[in-house]
């Protein structure tokens, strides 16, 4: 327990560096809901990444064969998160608020929306589905 915590606090601490670094968050500037799923969401794909790595170490080191099916719903699951960082960097906030009385932009808003989380939410699907196989 105590190992998990201090490691999610250490990619924390790394997702704050990263939102730093990209500009994202500055420490003394007031947050929004945007700049929360920004956390949130680079904070979820460092989570998954290490996950990953822990689940395919583990594997390695037991000398068990990892099926090409379980590789494959993992990488979609990592793209899935990727696609939703997408979205949050597309509708971020000023943008709206800058375009916010213009009814084709809504429009535009909302095939942006469909555009990324379409495919994000079938990956996932489809990544649960062949995950919960019981040969897998």
């Amino acid at each position: 327990m105590k190992k998990s915590i201090i490691i999610s606090s250490i990619i924390l601490l790394i997702t704050l560096i990263i939102s730093e670094t990209l500009m994202l968050y500055h420490f003394e500037t007031k947050p929004t809901i945007f700049t929360f799923s920004y956390l949130i969401s680079i904070f979820s794909i460092i989570e998954y990444i290490l996950i990953t790595f822990i689940y395919i170490s583990s594997k390695i080191k037991n000398k068990i064969k990892i099926p090409i099916f379980s590789l494959i719903a993992i990488l979609l699951i990592f793209i899935a998160l990727l696609l939703i960082l997408m979205l949050i960097i597309v509708l971020n906030i000023d943008w709206l608020n800058w375009y916010m009385n213009s009814a084709p932009f809504y429009i535009n808003v909302l095939t942006k929306c469909l555009k990324y989380l379409t495919p994000a939410i079938l990956m996932t699907v489809v990544s649960i589905v062949i995950l919960r196989k019981k040969h897998l």
